[in-house]
C-alpha cells in the first residue's frame, strides 16, 4: 500500500491486526487496532522475506526520513555489509516506491518488536500527463547532509526538489567519479558510491542548473521521455519518474526547449528516423511524439511556435516503407488523431480492426487499442488510383449530409462495395481516395436502410423531393422543428401522399 495520500506530511502507522495490516492515518486508527499480535506468514511461502525474527539494534525512524533510507540505516547499524542481507530485491523495489506489503509490515513489526511510524512527503498526482507520482526511483542525495547525519530524506526523491534546503547545494543522483546512477545500499548513507567497482566518496557536481519552475521541470521531463522512449510513452502514465540522471536531463532539455537547432537535431531527427515515422501511417500518426510535446508543454518555450509550424509544413514528404509497426493509443486520442467518433471506434474494435491487450468486450475513453490492423487491411485491398478519385476529406460533406458514419464507409471499402485507393497523407480521411458519385450513392442507400437514423425536419426537407403540402404536414406534426426525429417517423408523415418511395434531391 502507498505510504501517502493527497495530504502532505501525513503520518501513518503500521498496524498489527489479525485481519488486516494497512497504512492508515492516525485519526482513523482507533476502531481498527487489534492488540492481538499476529502470526508472521510462513517464510517458505514468503520468499521475499529474509530470515530475521529480531534485530539486536532497533532504530527509530527520524523525522522526514525515507522508508528505504531507514531500512538501509537499520541494516548498517546491525553490522550487515549490504542492505540485501536484510531485505530482498523485491522488497527493496517496494520500499523505493514507498510501499509496504502486508507481509512486509508484519515482518517489520516482529523484527523491531514494536509498531513503527513513517512519513511521506510526495503526494500522488491527479492531473499530470506523464506520472502518477513525482517520486524518483534512483537515489537523489545531499552529500553534506549524509556526511553530517547519514539520514536520507524522503522529499529528496521528489522530481521538483533540486536543492538541499539546509545547505542550498544541488542534490545529486549520479557519481561524479564513475558517472553511474547512485544505488540504494549502505555505502550511500556514508556519502560513498554504492557501485562496488567504484566506492569513491561522492562529490558535488559542477553542473549549474538554471532556475526552473515546477511546470518547466515537468516540460523538461516530458521532452526527455519522448527522446528516450519515442511513441511508447504515449499510451499510459508512468507510475514513477525513472530518470537515471535528473540534473543532466533537466539541463539538456532546458537547452533544447530554448534552441530550435538543438531541438531539431536531438529531438526531431530521432523521431523522424524511427520505425513509426518511416511507416505508411498517415502523417498525423507519424508525428505523434512531436504532437504530444506540443499538447502537453505547460510553459511558452521559444521552440513552441516553430515546432507547430514545422509539423504543418516540414513533415509533408516523410518516407513510406509500406509497413505498419504496432501503435497503441487511448480511445480518446484515436478519436482526435484519426477524426473518428467513439461509435466508429467501437464498431472497428468489434470487427477486430482495432485490438486491445486485454481483449475486453467493452471499451471506454481510457482503453488502449492497437491500430495497425485497420491500416494493414486498408492498404492490402485498394484499387488502382483513378483520375476521378478525390480525397475522402473533400467529399465527406456528402456522407455527413446522409448521416452515414465513417465506420460504414470503411466497411464498404474493405468488403469491396466501394472502390478506393489508400495513399499516405496528412490524416486518415485525407489518405483515402474515392469516387464522389459512388460514395454519395452508397450514403443514400445506407440512410434508406437505417430508418432509426435521427435528423431534424430541415435536414429531411433538404434531402428529399417534397411538395409544399408535405412540408406543412411535417411542421404541423412536430412540436420542436430543431429536435432530431427518427427517419421512420418522418417518412410515415409524408409517405401516405405518395404511391412510390421517396426520392432524393439531385
Amino acid at each position: 500500500m502507498p505510504l501517502h495520500n493527497s495530504m502532505k506530511h501525513q503520518t501513518y502507522k503500521l498496524l498489527s491486526t489479525t485481519r488486516m495490516n494497512l497504512l492508515i492515518p492516525r485519526e482513523k486508527q482507533t476502531h481498527l487496532i487489534n492488540r492481538t499480535t499476529p502470526t508472521l506468514p510462513s517464510l517458505k511461502r514468503q520468499k521475499t522475506l529474509k530470515e530475521f525474527t529480531s534485530l539486536t539494534i532497533r532504530l527509530i525512524p527520524q523525522k522526514r526520513e525515507s522508508l528505504i533510507g531507514y531500512f538501509i540505516r537499520l541494516a548498517h547499524a546491525n553490522g550487515l555489509s549490504t542492505v540485501y542481507d536484510l531485505i530482498s530485491t523485491v522488497q527493496l523495489s517496494r520500499l523505493v516506491q514507498a510501499k509496504l506489503s502486508i507481509s512486509d509490515s508484519l515482518w517489520l513489526n516482529q523484527i523491531l518488536g514494536r509498531e513503527t511510524t513513517f512519513e511521506s512527503e510526495i503526494p500522488p498526482l491527479k492531473s499530470n500527463q506523464l506520472y502518477v507520482s513525482h517520486r524518483l526511483l534512483k537515489p537523489k542525495v545531499c552529500i553534506f547532509c549524509l556526511k553530517e547525519n547519514g539520514i536520507h530524506k524522503d522529499n529528496w526523491q521528489h522530481a521538483h526538489h533540486l536543492v538541499c534546503e539546509i545547505h542550498e547545494t544541488l542534490l545529486i543522483s549520479t557519481c561524479h567519479t564513475c558517472k553511474a546512477p547512485l544505488e540504494w545500499d549502505t555505502a550511500l548513507l556514508g556519502g560513498r558510491c554504492a557501485n562496488k567497482a567504484c566506492n569513491e566518496h561522492l562529490i558535488l557536481e559542477d553542473t549549474a542548473l538554471p532556475s526552473l519552475s515546477a511546470k518547466q521541470i515537468d516540460d523538461c521531463l516530458l521532452v526527455d521521455l519522448i527522446t528516450t522512449t519515442q511513441a511508447k510513452c504515449l499510451t499510459q502514465k508512468r507510475v514513477y519518474c525513472d530518470v537515471k540522471d535528473i540534473n543532466k536531463a533537466l539541463y539538456q532539455n532546458c537547452q533544447r526547449l530554448n534552441d530550435k537547432d538543438l531541438f531539431y537535431n536531438q529531438v526531431i531527427k530521432p523521431v523522424l528516423s524511427s520505425d513509426l515515422c518511416t511507416s505508411a501511417y498517415p502523417i498525423s500518426i507519424k508525428v505523434l511524439p512531436l504532437s504530444f510535446i506540443i499538447k502537453h508543454l505547460k510553459e511558452d518555450w521559444s521552440v513552441l511556435l516553430w515546432l507547430k509550424a514545422y509539423i504543418q509544413t516540414g513533415t509533408r514528404n516523410l518516407g513510406n516503407n509500406e509497413t505498419f509497426p504496432d501503435v497503441w493509443m487511448k480511445v480518446q486520442d484515436i478519436s482526435e488523431v484519426l477524426e473518428l467518433s467513439r461509435e466508429d471506434i467501437k464498431h472497428l474494435y468489434k470487427t477486430k480492426h482495432f485490438k486491445s491487450k486485454t481483449g475486453a468486450h467493452f471499451i471506454n475513453n481510457s482503453s488502449i487499442l492497437e491500430l495497425s490492423g485497420l491500416f494493414s487491411a486498408l492498404q492490402s485491398t485498394p484499387t488502382e488510383m483513378q483520375k476521378r478519385f478525390l480525397s475522402y476529406s473533400e467529399v465527406i460533406i456528402n456522407t455527413k449530409a446522409y448521416h452515414t458514419p465513417i465506420f460504414a464507409i470503411i466497411y464498404a471499402m474493405l468488403s469491396g462495395r466501394l472502390s478506393y485507393h489508400y495513399y499516405t497523407n496528412r490524416t486518415l480521411l485525407c489518405s483515402l481516395f474515392v469516387d464522389e458519385g459512388e460514395i454519395t450513392e452508397f450514403a443514400r442507400e445506407w440512410l434508406l436502410a437505417h430508418k432509426e437514423t435521427c435528423m431534424t425536419i430541415r435536414e429531411f426537407i433538404s434531402l428529399f423531393e417534397l411538395n409544399s403540402n408535405d412540408i406543412s404536414e411535417l411542421f404541423n406534426a412536430t412540436a420542436d422543428i430543431n429536435k432530431p426525429v427518427k427517419l421512420s417517423k418522418l417518412k410515415a408523415i409524408v409517405l401516405p401522399n405518395y404511391l412510390h418511395k421517396l426520392t432524393f434531391k439531385n
